[in-house]
């Protein structure tokens, strides 16, 4: 009778232990799949920090909003050349390291007629050239050509879908700009539109 009576209590004090153990283990796992949904979008959104093109969409609205300032002739702050001067080591150093990222195209371009408009000739050849060199059939490529003969430098004439670029004739550097700023062709980005405005007197 005493060892039933032991029996029966072992029993029912395992029953309590095992239900307290699934308690316990409800409450410590539960939150896992929360942590794990906030681990796994922490790691999305420093994927898309990480991401050249997200910078270079920021670079564009610098470079964008300065131009609209140089256009209207308004004289820039020290936030606005500090910031310009930001911009451009950020746009080099992403040149550098994702050099045929499309998204470059338009910033690059853009901090080009910026760079012109406000006569630093060798910046804005050196992102011209850029264009010409890492994206020599793309229409923003051949719109460079003329600002590059105007600020004296040697064209790249834009390559065939075949071949790769070749250095224009000297003799054909005005032809050559008049031609190649015609050719528009199909792209994604949009057409310079306001920004082609934004060139230097006399184009």
């Amino acid at each position: 009778m005493s060892q039933f009576f032991n029996h029966n209590v072992f029993r029912k004090l395992f029953a309590l232990s095992l239900g307290a153990t699934l308690i316990f283990s409800s409450q410590v796992v539960g939150p896992e799949p929360s942590f794990a949904a906030g681990k796994k979008n922490a790691k999305a959104a420093e994927a898309a920090a990480n991401d050249p093109a997200v910078e270079l969409a920021k670079l564009d609205k610098i470079f964008d909003s300065i131009l609209v300032k140089v256009r209207a002739r308004m004289l820039l702050s020290p936030k606005d050349a500090s910031a310009m001067a930001a911009a451009k080591l950020k746009l080099m150093d992403l040149m550098t390291t994702a050099p045929t990222n499309a998204a470059l195209v338009l910033p690059v371009y853009k901090a080009g007629l910026l760079y012109a408009e406000r006569d630093f000739a060798d910046d804005a050849l050196e992102l011209f050239e850029f264009l010409q060199t890492q994206f020599p059939n793309h229409p923003y490529s051949a719109r460079a050509t003329k600002y590059i003969v105007k600020l004296g430098g040697t064209p790249i004439v834009p390559a065939s879908p075949s071949g790769p670029g070749t250095t224009a004739p000297a003799a054909t550097g005005a032809s050559s700009a008049t031609g190649a700023s015609g050719a528009s062709g199909a792209s994604s980005v949009p057409a310079p539109g306001a920004a082609e405005k934004s060139a230097p007197a006399g184009n």
